[in-house]
């Protein structure tokens, strides 16, 4: 078990909140990815500094618009979500936060082909996601997740964190 913070917690560079989330004596964070954007620097550079500090990654958050959509729209959110896997890798982390989504047209049991879909990548990859407590538009997140049982896909009520697949 690691002690993590968001690096929206603390002000500053990516590169001060690293060293300030070290100094303080945390085991791990959880990247906000606009704090990542404005680094100056690679996925691999970041993920070098992080461990030059005894840190881990811990999470990736957020990935927003994932579920809800249809024809090509609902493409591209997947597509989107395979990159973010791929920047996942690169940061050498295996939990992303997917947050709430815009879709307004969407049933229930679109959401849950969706979130499993998405689980199911997730475990091919060997990564993880984790639903918030609160999702689509402030709507409970959880009627959703115990219909998909994936091991990939987390919620805020599981007991521990999920353990991707290899």
């Amino acid at each position: 078990m690691t002690l993590a913070i968001s690096t929206t917690s603390i002000p500053g560079s990516l590169a001060d909140k690293v060293a300030a989330i070290a100094k303080a004596g945390f085991t791990g964070l959880e990247l906000h990815e606009p704090d990542f954007t404005g680094f100056h620097g690679s996925a691999q550079d970041l993920h070098t500094m992080v461990e030059g500090y005894g840190l881990k990654t811990n999470l990736l958050k957020p990935f927003n618009d994932l579920e809800g959509w249809e024809g090509e729209a609902r493409r591209r959110s997947f597509d989107r979500l395979e990159r973010k896997f791929d920047l996942m890798q690169s940061l050498g982390t295996e939990l992303l936060l997917v947050g709430a989504s815009s879709a307004e047209t969407c049933d229930d049991a679109q959401l849950q082909a969706d979130l499993a879909e998405a689980a199911e990548r997730a475990a091919a990859r060997g990564v993880a996601s984790r639903r918030p407590a609160h999702s689509r538009h402030g709507a409970p997140a959880h009627p959703h997740a115990p219909i998909l049982g994936a091991p990939a896909l987390a919620t805020p009520w599981h007991t521990r964190t999920p353990t991707p697949s290899a």
